[in-house]
């Protein structure tokens, strides 16, 4: 199905299994995955990584496991890693650090929390990239409109 998106010059790719599917993750779907990996135009594995949010019903251990596995793919690849991580900085970081070198190109896929982790993010991983979304403004401008009505 997604070989047809990738005939296109300008497209490119990465695959992986997202931790909300992680529940789902298992022999058949890793041999996929290092199939799909095999494109030429594949660039990343991922989006990979925890999410512990209220939006993703899959245990913590189970994640655990899938990220795991895929970071060693990864690794054995060397294909850089897209990594999400929702409300999990702590226990991504820790897993991360078990299995890949400090200075493995990484990629923090829609980042979302506080500068502090950010910092914390970038001074652990050298070549670590933060991915932003106009979500990160959504604080600003609630604090604008706040400030607007007052003054109007």
């Amino acid at each position: 199905m997604w070989e047809k998106y990738l005939k296109d010059d300008k497209v490119w790719a990465s695959f992986g299994c997202h931790p909300h599917n992680a529940k789902d993750y298992n022999d058949d779907i890793e041999k996929s995955l290092y199939a799909a990996l095999e494109h030429s135009k594949v660039r990343a594995l991922g989006e990979i990584g925890l999410d512990y949010s209220n939006r993703n019903n899959c245990l913590k251990e189970v994640q655990f496991k899938v990220f795991r596995r895929q970071l060693k793919i990864a690794l054995s690849k060397e294909l850089p890693v897209i990594i999400h991580c929702r409300d999990a900085h702590e226990d991504g970081m820790k897993i991360i650090k078990e299995i890949l070198p400090k200075n493995y190109t990484i990629h923090l896929h829609c980042f979302t929390d506080v500068w502090e982790w950010a910092l914390k993010w970038l001074n652990e991983f050298p070549n670590l990239y933060i991915g932003i979304t106009n979500v990160v403004t959504s604080h600003q401008q609630s604090q604008f409109m706040k400030l607007q009505r007052i003054f109007h």
